[in-house]
């Protein structure tokens, strides 16, 4: 098992990740006006 490039996939990974958690939180505000639904 070779682990040449894993730290630039997991960048990758971890950043897109990153933009979809972004993109869910300002749809969250959006529709209900809360930064943390439920919370705040």
């Amino acid at each position: 098992m070779s682990y040449d490039g894993y730290p630039q996939n997991a960048e990758k990974v971890n950043g897109r990740w990153a933009m979809v958690g972004f993109v869910a939180l300002l749809g969250a505000y959006i529709t209900t006006g809360q930064i943390i639904p439920g919370i705040f």
